[in-house]
C-alpha cells in the first residue's frame, strides 16, 4: 500500500508486536482524542492489505494503541550534537531518536546505559562523588561516555536515516540513490546487530 509502512514480531503464540507507519498523515489523524479513533485511523490506512492485518488491527486490545509522530535524530545532528552540561547527559532517544526501520533504538539505549556505567566507575571507582575534584572526574568520564558512543550513534543514525528515506522515497532515481549508498556505507545490512558494547 501507497505511504504506508507495517511490521510485525511474534512474542508468543497469542502475543504480536506490530506498527504501522503512515508517511502522510490523513486529515483526521489531527482529530485522535482517544483509542478508538487510533483504532479506527489504523484500520482505514491498512484497508488495501491482506484480511490477516485487518483481522489483527480488529482484534488487538485498544489500550495498547497509541499514536504519535514519527521523529528522529538526524546524523549530522548525532554527529555534531553537545550531549554534556556540566555533570548532566542524555541516553536512549534522548541522545538518538530513531525510526524502527533497524530495530536497534532500544538496543541503543541499553548499550548507553552500559557505557555511561563503566565510564562513571571507571572515573570514579568506589569512592563516588565526595568532593568538588569528584564533579570534575564526572564530567570527564560523561565526556569519555559521548566520546565512545558517538562512533556507534553516527552509524546507526545513519543507516536508520537512509532506510527511512528509501521507504519514503517516490522517485525510482532517488530509490536508487539510496539503495547505492546503503550498499556502499553498510555491505553487512544487519551488521548492527553483532555489536558489543562491553563489559560493564
Amino acid at each position: 500500500m501507497d505511504n504506508v509502512v507495517c511490521g510485525r514480531l511474534p512474542i508468543t503464540h497469542k502475543l504480536v508486536f506490530w506498527f504501522v507507519v503512515m508517511l502522510k498523515c490523513p486529515q483526521d489523524s489531527n482529530n485522535v482524542k482517544n483509542q478508538e479513533d487510533v483504532a479506527r485511523l489504523t484500520l482505514a490506512s491498512v484497508r488495501g492489505f491482506s484480511e490477516e492485518w485487518k483481522e489483527m488491527v480488529k482484534n488487538c486490545d485498544i489500550d495498547s494503541l497509541y499514536i504519535s509522530r514519527l521523529r528522529y535524530r538526524a546524523p549530522w545532528n548525532v554527529l555534531s550534537g553537545k550531549f554534556r552540561r556540566g555533570t548532566v547527559t542524555v541516553a536512549g532517544d534522548s541522545m538518538h531518536l530513531m525510526g524502527p526501520f533497524l530495530g536497534q533504538g532500544c538496543s541503543a539505549a541499553l548499550e548507553d546505559g552500559v557505557v555511561l556505567a563503566r565510564c562513571l566507575w571507571k572515573k570514579l571507582g568506589q569512592d563516588g562523588v565526595n568532593n568538588v575534584s569528584s564533579l570534575k572526574q564526572m564530567e570527564e568520564a560523561i565526556d569519555e561516555y559521548v566520546r565512545e558512543r558517538r562512533g556507534r550513534l553516527v552509524g546507526l543514525s545513519t543507516q536508520t536515516f537512509l532506510t527511512g528515506r528509501l521507504i519514503e522515497a517516490s522517485s525510482p532515481v532517488m530509490k536508487l540513490l539510496f539503495v547505492v549508498l546503503l550498499m556502499i556505507l553498510f555491505r553487512d545490512q544487519i551488521g548492527h546487530t553483532r555489536y558489543d558494547c562491553g563489559r560493564l
